[in-house]
């Protein structure tokens, strides 16, 4: 295995892939993409179908008539997200698309200025810094992000709830958990979430030492987010976690603080995880979301046709970072094995039921404790259970 030093800085480059959609239906309050969209008006609710859709209900009232664009007040805003300034990551994506439909729509009115790889601030800083208003939106924002603020989203945590990436998106797209959850979001933290996708999908971990099933982890210090459920998982597999902030991560890696992580593999590329870490195991353990979060400060303060061209960029561009994800999820695993040589076990059907039966049952204890609100849990679970019946989600298809 090549030493680390010498391990070159590479991005997958995706063409087209963020180019693949390029219209957004436009509703009065709700808005919605994919397949096919439905918005509903007054502040409604979205729905888009195929998995690729989001629905919000972040209406000021709809877009009020306006005779031409010149007729809107001039405004700008920073766009801050935590990833890497390379627009076929899906955090960057997410962030030019945004700033591309603003600034085309409002006739260069509307100016985004995009402060990428957490520049500005931190992970769980950047929210606060949203809720003060001195940042107008914050993205790339996982869930483990937002547990300080809203202990309720712990309930994503429950280990190998969400089967596939499809059944996830359409949870948060359209079932009553995703839309109420966004709602419970903005109503307690003060922040609009007017764009959410998967954060790559679902979390593995990663180390510099050997990794092929349960046991595996016994020993190791592992990074987790700051979310006490993703943390008992790690202990239930026999490992300490330690949480540190993803600005940091590279350089704990690689100095040795904690031996591995846990994050997606189209996450991992964002910070070049590759670079400083051997093996990967593919137990899909929690799947992960990224919010871009607006402060509620500036967002109601927004002309009514801004927040609906909000929404619809901010959603656009959730769009182009599936597409990012579905095609990296692929395509990254070829990419870490040729060019990093880095070894990926994907655990056996026993070793993943020997995953479930260690962790879910202790977890979800550990949630129940931790939400304030354990009703969540249940209708997540029958979220899941709709979403499956609607995406048609055969398991052995996967």
């Amino acid at each position: 295995m090549p030493d680390r030093s010498t391990r070159r800085r590479t991005f997958l480059k995706v063409a087209g892939a963020a180019g693949a959609a390029s219209v957004l239906a436009g509703c009065t309050g709700g808005n919605g993409n994919g397949g096919n969209g439905n918005g509903n008006g007054n502040g409604g609710n979205g729905n888009g179908n195929g998995g690729n859709g989001n629905g919000n209900g972040n209406g000021g009232g709809g877009q009020e008539a306006v005779e031409n664009v010149e007729d809107l007040p001039e405004l700008e805003m920073t766009w801050h997200h935590l990833g890497t300034p390379d627009p076929t990551l899906h955090n960057h994506r997410q962030a030019l698309t945004f700033k591309n439909y603003m600034e085309q729509k409002s006739g260069g009115r509307f100016t985004v200025n995009i402060a990428p790889a957490g520049e500005l601030a931190g992970d769980v800083e950047s929210i606060e810094q949203a809720q003060a208003g001195a940042i107008e939106i914050v993205a790339g924002i996982a869930e483990g992000h937002v547990a300080p603020f809203l202990p309720d989203i712990n309930t994503m945590a429950i280990p190998y709830a969400y089967p596939s990436v499809d059944v996830a998106n359409y949870v948060w797209d359209n079932t009553e958990f995703g839309i109420e959850f966004r709602n419970h979001m903005e109503e307690q933290m003060d922040v609009v979430p007017v764009g959410w996708y998967d954060n790559g999908g679902f979390r593995h971990y990663s180390a510099n030492e050997p990794l092929e099933g349960p046991d595996s982890l016994e020993g190791l210090t592992i990074r987790n987010m700051d979310i006490e459920a993703h943390m008992e998982i790690t202990r239930q597999l026999g490992a300490t976690p330690e949480p540190i902030d993803w600005t940091e991560l590279y350089q704990a890696l690689d100095t040795g603080v904690v031996d591995g992580q846990e994050n997606a593999i189209p996450t991992i590329i964002l910070a070049n995880l590759q670079e400083v870490q051997d093996y990967i195991m593919k137990d899909g353990h929690v799947f992960s979301i990224n919010f871009a979060l607006a402060s509620g400060q500036w967002y109601n303060d927004l002309h009514p046709a801004y927040q609906t061209m909000v929404n619809e960029a901010a959603q656009l561009g959730s769009m182009h970072s599936r597409m990012v994800n579905r095609i990296q999820r692929v395509q990254l695993e070829n990419t870490f094995r040729n060019e990093y040589d880095i070894q990926i076990y994907e655990p056996s059907a026993s070793e993943m039921e020997t995953f479930r039966e260690r962790t879910q049952e202790p977890v979800t204890q550990i949630i129940e404790e931790e939400v304030d609100d354990t009703s969540w849990i249940g209708m997540q679970e029958e979220s899941i259970t709709e979403a499956v019946e609607q995406v048609g989600y055969n398991p052995e298809l996967q």
